[in-house]
């Protein structure tokens, strides 16, 4: 077995080339990302704490990142290109609707875990025929964590982590080993403020419509309504001034944002209705309820008992900031880890591994093949192109010698007719010479007449006449 060399650690973003790991990259494009993401990071930051080489690969929220590692002295390796798994890495992905990343995973020789920071089936793939991302609002609470997708997911030689214990519990009602590693945060809790809001309620959240339509029932409570916070690692800064989170939360993983507003004394109401989530997921200080009307009812209550609303503020500080130790957490996924590394490989994961690279080789090779004749296609793109252009020089020179020919004609046609008026006018001059020719030539012959024998012989007929 390949001793483990390094912690490879799978955020959201844009996938790799076929069967290759994604790069990474400080994306200006993703200014809200998920609690689940921000515990990736976390993650990868304690395995850097542990002394392990990491890499952190995703599209990387830049501040939140620095957040981390700033408060933990220690990070892993970003700026990544992507490249191809081996028997030296320890993979962790979350639970993941990408195929093509857990293509990437199980047909390589690494170590591989996935992480579920939610039950199989609502975020990621339960790979049940015809599956899609659900609305958790409406998804059918048995339709998801079911025992077909956990058994699924370990049949993937998949070793299995989750920071929650409901979610663990599932895995193993259904036979399946999942080993939970809890959470952590090296970042500190900022100091508790001032309360100046009766409720709190998150409006860039999926649960933020009925959390509103349980504040407007409360008239007389004062609301915050806590923004849309781009980079913000925790919302404890905006939910400290709050007495009560209003959280109607119906299924997820472990709430992180419910964790922020306890680690401030702000003491959320949530929903019963997780069956991924213990009474140890939600720790102590949070008043759980079964409905809106029990949501809205419970926060009349705490309002009007201040004594009671302070105990559990001040157990849910202590609890929260208990469950994020950061000391504590570190330690956990370095046995957690130790763990993994003396366990065997997978069955199969060798045979898996070469497939891959088979498999991987092969679609580089179809690549470079593919790239080549996009080349040579390209090469006579271009050389007809050529060929184009020079047709389009000759049709031009054609175009202006016809426009030429066709000037030159015009000035014809101008002469043609100037020549004909002309003649016309010559002609008229001519008939009247010729007219002129001829009365001149009628007059002289008469005058000869007169003047001739003839005519003396003509005049004296006339007079003998008369």
């Amino acid at each position: 077995m390949i001793p483990l060399q390094r912690l490879v650690v799978v955020a959201p973003g844009r996938p790799g080339p076929a069967l290759e790991l994604p790069g990474s990259r400080f994306s200006p494009d993703r200014p809200f990302i998920s609690g689940g993401e921000r515990s990736l990071y976390e993650l990868a930051v304690a395995g850097a704490v542990l002394g392990l080489e990491v890499e952190l690969r995703g599209d990387i929220n830049r501040i939140i990142f620095e957040a981390v590692t700033s408060a933990a002295g220690a990070g892993p390796r970003v700026g990544l290109e992507p490249r191809r798994p081996d028997g030296a890495d320890l993979i962790v992905i979350p639970e993941t609707a990408d195929k093509n990343l857990l293509a990437t995973l199980v047909l390589s020789s690494a170590r591989r875990v996935m992480l579920l920071l939610a039950p199989p089936g609502l975020c990621g793939w339960s790979f049940e025929p015809g599956w899609t991302v659900p609305d958790p609002i409406t998804v059918p609470l048995d339709a998801i964590g079911t025992p077909w997708s956990y058994r699924q997911l370990e049949g993937s030689g998949l070793t299995l982590w989750t920071n929650a214990h409901g979610i663990a519990e599932a895995g193993y009602r259904s036979g399946v080993e999942v080993e939970w590693i809890g959470t952590g945060t090296p970042v500190p809790f900022p100091d508790e403020i001032g309360k100046q809001f009766d409720v709190a309620v998150v409006v860039a959240n999926r649960w933020a419509s009925w959390a509103r339509e349980v504040a407007d029932r409360l008239e007389v409570a004062s609301v915050l309504s806590v923004p849309a916070t781009p980079s913000a690692y925790s919302l404890s800064p905006w939910l400290a001034a709050a007495r009560i989170l209003l959280w109607p939360s119906r299924v997820e993983g472990i709430s992180r944002i419910a964790r922020e507003a306890r680690a401030v004394g702000t003491v959320p109401i949530t929903l019963d209705t997780n069956p991924f989530a213990t009474v140890d997921d939600h720790g102590p200080g949070v008043v759980l309820v079964s409905d809106l009307d029990g949501i809205a009812g419970a926060a009349r209550q705490l309002l009007a008992d201040p004594s009671r609303l302070a105990a559990l503020a001040d157990q849910a500080r202590t609890g929260a900031r208990h469950q994020a130790d950061w000391a504590t957490y570190v330690a956990r996924v370095g046995e957690t880890i130790k763990i993994l590394e003396d366990v065997p490989a997978t069955p199969g994961s060798a045979a898996a591994g070469a497939i891959g690279d088979h498999a991987w080789q092969r679609d580089r090779d179809e690549r470079k093949h593919m790239t080549e004749r996009a080349r040579g296609l390209d090469r006579m793109v271009a050389r007809l192109q050529g060929r184009v252009l020079e047709l389009e020089g000759v049709r031009t020179s054609l175009e202006q010698n016809a426009v030429a020919h066709q000037r030159e004609l015009r000035q014809a046609n101008e002469l043609f007719g100037t020549t004909e008026v002309q003649l016309e006018a010559n002609q008229v001059a001519l008939d009247e010479a010729t007219r002129l020719v001829a009365a001149s030539r009628a007059r002289l012959s008469a005058r000869l007449l007169e003047r001739s024998g003839l005519g003396r012989l003509a005049r004296s007929f006339r007079s003998l006449r008369s």
